[in-house]
């Protein structure tokens, strides 16, 4: 593995834990530790030059991530502090190129297309989201777990009666090195019978067929489907 990971570390059993939650245990526990890292920034880190200048550079944070500042007046505080550092980073490049256009002489138009490419340049992100990057982290460490312990049988048989990885985290879990093989029979036992639920589904939605009652699984299945292939879907209040 590229990843030093110890053995029953605190990941191994968080896993457990999460196997026995609705939906994908990575999407789960990556979220829980995102929302930890940005509570331990707000109240340590905000003041850090160094990690404001990163944030700056990456024009705050994706839209994604963003969405997870605007729950408390905590989080929101320092997100308007983030919001002045980037404002002032973009207002301070676009006004000198509005003053001092990048343009040789000749038509208005041409001067105007210089102005708009350099401000372009001047908004542009210098770097990734940091928290998209603290993600991907957490996301590797979180698979690198299961692949390398899978054979351990606490881990195995909790990932064997789960809800298995959604399809984003289980194609980056087999472009990492370890073996594979239990988790590609429980991931196709999985979407197997996540369709299966969904023709049942789509078959009693018919009007011809109003009278065929669906049962539990049916009748959540679309929403099972959907966190299944696109991965977790995040509401503003935190909800699964």
């Amino acid at each position: 593995m590229d990843i030093a990971i110890q053995k029953y570390s605190r990941t191994y059993f968080d896993l457990i834990e999460a196997f026995k939650q609705p939906d994908c245990a990575v999407c789960r526990l990556t979220d829980a530790a995102v929302c930890q890292y940005i509570d331990i920034f707000i109240y340590e880190n905000i003041t850090n030059v160094a990690r404001r200048q990163e944030i700056r550079e990456a024009r705050l944070f994706c839209s994604l991530h963003t969405t997870k500042f605007l729950s408390g007046y905590g989080r929101l505080l320092s997100l308007a502090t983030l919001e002045q550092d980037v404002l002032n980073d973009v207002l301070r490049s676009t006004n000198r190129v509005i003053k001092h256009p990048l343009s040789r002489p000749g038509k208005i138009g041409a001067l105007f297309q210089n102005a708009a490419r350099a401000i372009r340049d001047a908004i542009r992100p210098a770097r990734n989201c940091t928290l998209c990057d603290y993600e991907r982290s957490q996301e590797r460490v979180m698979l690198g777990t299961l692949i390398q312990f899978i054979e351990e049988p606490d881990i195995r048989e909790a990932f064997e009666a789960s809800n298995a990885l959604c399809l984003p985290h289980y194609y980056m879990g087999l472009g990492m090195p370890g073996r594979h093989e239990r988790i590609i029979k429980v991931q196709q036992a999985v979407l197997a019978k996540t369709k299966a639920d969904i023709d049942e589904y789509v078959h009693k939605r018919n009007p011809l067929y109003h009278d065929q009652e669906m049962n539990e699984d049916e009748i959540e299945s679309p929403t099972r489907a959907a966190k299944l292939i696109s991965g977790r879907i995040i509401h503003m209040d935190g909800r699964w």
